[in-house]
């Protein structure tokens, strides 16, 4: 991830750009043992950077083997890695609007621990997933201290050791599912889903909408 060269490029060629969205993802990039993740960002920590209040962050995802580097505030809807799956390095500025314009965001619960500094408040769309048998019992308290529950509108749910309707509790607006079918089937008969209008069945890679 060249800064350097970056900043050449726009002092030579953009010599009047005054905003500067940048967000590039390197994958199957396995990160040097003897090379910190501060290192790749490095080219972009400098004055010229700095004075023109331009700033990044950089994330590696050791799991998946992905290098995601982007200015902030973040200029998507969604997120990319799982916002819980990296190694950061600390921001040039606050975190707290950063992330205004995410809608999505996913969460593997292997590993599970969230960075409370950064707050995705507009979030409509959260995917819940275990890759193992991970049983995360602060998941509840940890997520809602990054995301506001009442502008949570779809929940992927893809969770084998936790109760989906414990998580409902806290998430009333919620009109959209979607689910593993047998996860789905073994719902008892006594829990209602009246407020859901929408729900996605999965089996594998078969998709059901009903």
């Amino acid at each position: 991830m060249d800064g350097l060269r970056w900043e050449k490029l726009i002092s030579q060629s953009l010599p009047l750009l005054s905003k500067f969205n940048l967000v590039i993802v390197n994958a199957n990039f396995t990160l040097p043992l003897d090379i910190g993740i501060n290192h790749s960002i490095a080219g972009f920590l400098t004055e010229f950077w700095l004075k023109k209040n331009w700033h990044f962050t950089c994330d590696y995802s050791p799991n998946n083997t992905t290098l995601f580097l982007y200015s902030l505030p973040y200029n998507s809807k969604w997120l990319f890695p799982a916002v819980n799956n990296y190694e950061t390095v600390p921001s040039t500025t606050s975190l707290i609007d950063a992330y205004n314009k995410v809608e999505e965001i996913s969460i593997k619960l292997t590993n599970f621990n969230l960075d409370t500094k950064r707050r995705y408040h507009n979030v409509s769309t959260i995917s819940l997933i275990d890759e193992d048998d991970s049983r995360c019992l602060s998941i509840i308290d940890d997520l809602g201290k990054v995301v506001v529950w009442k502008n949570v509108r779809r929940l992927n749910f893809f969770l084998k050791n936790h109760d989906l309707f414990d998580l409902l509790k806290y998430t009333h607006n919620i009109t959209s599912l979607e689910l593993d079918v047998e996860y789905f089937r073994n719902i008892p008969t006594n829990n209602r889903l009246s407020y859901i209008k929408e729900l996605d069945l999965i089996n594998g890679t078969l998709k059901m909408n009903s």
